[in-house]
């Protein structure tokens, strides 16, 4: 029998050398970033895409509620209806109003057994504080604090509440003071606003006259006596009825002599529009730019089209992404 000679053959193991661990690792921790990254970008996408679901949710309940509201809007000799400069509604004690931005003011049968309620909305803007928020009013005809307009009886035509300016909101706003705009207290039990909406950075409302055409603003009248409001159902104008005056025109502002009467008239529609950013991107991002309104220097009517697609311009200078907008033509169902 032969015996081989010398100890047992062996495989020769061996371990990874230092280069080949440095390599593995730097491939992993590569891998890892492209993964991590990705990860991110997942993310991002995701948060986005729900806070702007999230924003079309609010921006569409929003449009929803003040359309609900205005649509029964009412009239007569004793009662207006009103689009207003926000800076008016800071002369009555609230706080923050975005004063380019317009308010709207009326009357409607929301109550039990169709009650009327006095209703608005308006728009507040902090810088400071980056809140920016769609205020609404909304007011009980039993509100103990007086701030229920006066609604003057109807067989007493001598009664101050049946003395509905031409030229301004005082129906509306002579009874109001800081206490009913200051929902931020917690022991104030007269306040008369609520918050309909966070991220709302802009707000619009353009009347209609029946044949669907923008109502010149009242503030841009030259017969009627002057006024800063837009709207003012109680002002003296004609509005056409089917066919349109001479030379076109569809809506005419008179000047006031004894023969001239109030119209009380409510416009046949209204159309609303809003612009939300998503709270997110407030907080992280610049200041937001202050509305401004693009109105035809000849009719006198407000360029919505013009004011909105400028304003987006001017957010997407300021470095915001994502704007919503939201817009709506409300028929007015007593505005015939």
């Amino acid at each position: 029998m032969t015996v081989s000679g010398g100890a047992s053959e062996h495989r020769t193991r061996r371990g990874f050398s230092l280069i080949e661990m440095l390599v593995s690792m730097a491939v992993l921790s590569v891998l890892m970033v492209f993964l991590m990254e990705a990860m991110s970008t997942v993310t991002r996408v995701y948060i986005d895409t729900d806070s702007r679901t999230r924003s079309d949710e609010k921006g569409r309940a929003v449009i929803e509620l003040i359309s609900r509201e205005v649509t029964p809007a009412a009239i007569d000799t004793r009662m207006q209806f009103i689009i207003l400069p926000g800076e008016k509604l800071s002369d009555a004690g609230a706080v923050n109003v975005v004063e380019t931005s317009p308010a709207m003011l009326w009357m409607a049968p929301l109550g039990p057994g169709g009650d009327l309620r006095c209703v608005g909305y308006f728009l507040t803007g902090s810088p400071d504080l980056k809140k920016y928020r769609l205020k609404r009013i909304f007011i009980k005809n039993d509100n103990p604090d007086g701030y229920f307009p006066k609604v003057g009886k109807v067989e007493n035509a001598g009664d101050a509440g049946n003395r509905t300016s031409p030229t301004d909101a005082s129906w509306f706003t002579d009874a109001w003071d800081e206490q009913a705009f200051d929902d931020a207290s917690e022991t104030n039990d007269k306040v008369i606003i609520s918050t309909v909406s966070d991220g709302v950075v802009a707000f619009w409302i353009r009347a209609l006259d029946s044949m669907g055409n923008p109502v010149p603003q009242l503030s841009s009248a030259k017969a009627h006596p002057k006024s800063d409001l837009f709207y003012n159902s109680a002002a003296y104008f004609y509005m056409a009825d089917g066919e349109s005056f001479d030379e076109g025109k569809t809506f005419v502002y008179l000047k006031k002599n004894r023969l001239t009467m109030k119209a009380n008239r409510l416009p046949a529609a209204v159309e609303l529009a809003i612009v939300m950013i998503d709270e997110d991107n407030i907080n992280r991002g610049p200041v937001v730019p202050a509305q401004e309104n693009v109105v035809d220097s000849e009719t006198g009517e407000l360029d919505m089209d013009s004011s909105i697609n400028d304003y987006r311009e001017r957010l997407k200078s300021a470095g915001f992404s994502g704007p919503r907008v939201f817009r709506t033509t409300v028929k007015i169902t007593n505005g015939v």
